[in-house]
């Protein structure tokens, strides 16, 4: 059974309510919403993620479900969010369980105990077996076997190396952050918070260092948007953000939003910073934005003007299905995509 597969978790539910007939949608003494409907109608109310029901025709009808019963993952399913690994992620032990052991396969011969916080690197995998997901784990030539998922962390890739923030190692936007840091635009720290909001003054500082990439890279003229300046002296940013705040003031991009720079950005004005920088072009020009996202109605002209044109570029995209999310704070893992996706279009 694959675990990262939502309905593969019905029985569960179920047997946590004790596998009462109450609670089997093809028993005659049903409940009208039986436990399991009851959580799954939650997790789409609250979180947008829809789980579909098993094919109940395999249900018995006035007796438990037998542990040789087989029921087919419906064709339609929804993924969880077990991070899984890539051939060449470095990775140790977690540091918790005391003995730990390679295999010579998955589920076989135990081979070799691990160390607390043994260092190693993936070679192979993942491979479903018994409800887990085993990988290859190569520690050095005498010391190589197979392992479970759940007792492995991720610290690093052969392609960025070892992770500079401890909180990126199981996010989604770990390469892109990474890939930043070795552009010189996000800096060294011991985290990233890459889920905390992003503050106005973090996303000038991301946007300041990314146009100085491209010109450098391309090794072009200053990027310049030619309005009157808006006066500010923005006396509230941090001594360490302040030149980054005035050089996007002054290349002309605050004209519509200029904010306390401690203030946390929301994505329609992320979007609206970094409108004219990009291209509004002819073969969008009919698109009507509020057909691709339905959440864009109380929107000024403006703010409609640049979440499309942000969008046609491919610097930025929707939060949910049809949703942008306008209001929502902008987090620091999704400014990072916005520069790399802005690094992407424009580095020739």
């Amino acid at each position: 059974m694959d675990t990262n597969i939502l309905e593969n978790w019905y029985f569960a539910m179920w047997a946590y309510k004790g596998l009462a007939q109450s609670n089997n949608p093809s028993s005659p003494y049903a409940k009208k919403y039986t436990y399991q409907q009851l959580v799954y109608d939650v997790i789409e109310k609250e979180y947008g993620k829809k789980i579909n029901n098993i094919d109940f025709s395999y249900l018995p009808r006035e007796s438990k479900p037998s542990r040789s019963l087989v029921v087919p993952t419906p064709v339609n399913y929804s993924s969880g969010n077990i991070i899984l690994y890539e051939k060449g992620d470095y990775v140790r032990t977690d540091g918790i369980r005391t003995a730990l052991f390679l295999r010579d396969t998955p589920t076989g011969n135990y081979t070799h105990q691990l160390s607390l916080n043994q260092l190693g690197s993936i070679t192979d995998g993942p491979v479903l077996m018994n409800g887990y997901y085993w990988y290859k784990l190569y520690v050095d030539e005498k010391t190589e076997g197979w392992i479970e998922r759940n007792w492995l962390v991720r610290t690093g890739d052969t392609e960025y190396g070892k992770y500079i923030y401890n909180d990126i190692s199981f996010h989604w936007a770990r390469k892109t952050i990474m890939d930043l840091f070795g552009k010189g635009i996000v800096s060294k720290a011991t985290l990233y918070n890459p889920d905390k909001p992003v503050t106005f003054e973090e996303y000038c500082i991301f946007l300041s260092k990314t146009l100085s990439y491209i010109e450098e890279s391309n090794q072009q003229k200053r990027i310049q948007i030619e309005r009157t300046i808006p006066k500010n002296d923005f006396a509230n940013a941090h001594s360490w953000a302040l030149k980054y705040v005035k050089d996007i003031n002054e290349r002309g991009l605050l004209e519509k939003e200029i904010l306390d720079p401690l203030e946390s950005l929301n994505r329609k004005k992320a979007a609206l910073i970094i409108e004219d920088i990009l291209v509004s072009s002819d073969k969008y020009m009919d698109i009507d934005i509020k057909t691709i996202f339905s959440d864009l109605g109380n929107l000024t002209k403006d703010e409609i003007s640049a979440v499309k044109t942000a969008y046609t570029n491919g610097i930025v995209s929707g939060k949910h299905t049809k949703a942008f999310c306008p209001d929502e704070y902008l987090t620091r893992a999704e400014a990072a995509v916005i520069m790399a996706n802005i690094v992407n279009k424009y580095v020739r």
